[in-house]
């Protein structure tokens, strides 16, 4: 049943693949928030001073 077992492992690579991506993502909306948020803070600042 190679067939069945290659399938499954190319399901999983794509599943992996998927979830990479993913967290990849999340690190980069992590970060783009918190440059963000410095950004505001200083313009807040700005506005105050």
């Amino acid at each position: 049943n190679l067939q069945e077992q290659i399938r499954l492992e190319n399901i999983k690579e794509i599943q992996n693949f998927q979830d990479g991506r993913m967290l990849t993502y999340k690190k980069y909306t992590s970060v783009y928030l918190i440059l963000n948020r410095k950004e505001a803070i200083r313009t807040a600042v700005a506005m105050a001073l």
